[in-house]
């Protein structure tokens, strides 16, 4: 499977599987459904992968951006779900197929209201760093 693929399954399934995120928000997505209204949600965004190398090992380097979406006035809701975002993805240990996690960190966190003026929304970045078994 793809180093690709594999960091976007484990941060699903991590996410997925937070009991405290899931009391909070209606769902976890890569896609969000058409016509989707129930907020919050979190979704699995832009992903990009840098190859590194060492004379016996091949890595990647993978930063993945995660979106948290809200109606509710203010950044309250949107932080709070970022939070739990962050406890249950930094340093978070990923059991992927093919390869052995090394490192989960976030990288940077921010919040703002989306251009039509209802929705709030949070961005975080984490980095991955992985490397071939």
């Amino acid at each position: 499977m793809s180093a690709g693929l594999e960091v976007q399954k484990a941060i699903f399934d991590t996410l997925s599987a937070s009991v405290p995120l899931s009391a909070i928000v209606s769902g976890v997505f890569d896609d969000v459904p058409v016509n989707y209204d129930s907020f919050p949600y979190v979704t699995i965004g832009e992903d990009v992968l840098i190859q590194w190398d060492t004379d016996k090992k091949t890595g990647f380097s993978v930063s993945v951006t995660i979106h948290t979406w809200s109606r509710v006035k203010g950044q309250v809701q949107v932080k709070t779900i970022q939070g739990l975002v962050y406890n249950a993805l930094h340093n978070a240990v990923f059991a992927f197929t093919g390869y052995d996690s090394v490192l989960c960190q976030e990288r940077t966190s921010e919040s703002f209201k989306d251009p039509d003026g209802l929705t709030r929304h949070g961005v975080q970045v984490y980095n991955i760093l992985m490397q071939k078994q």
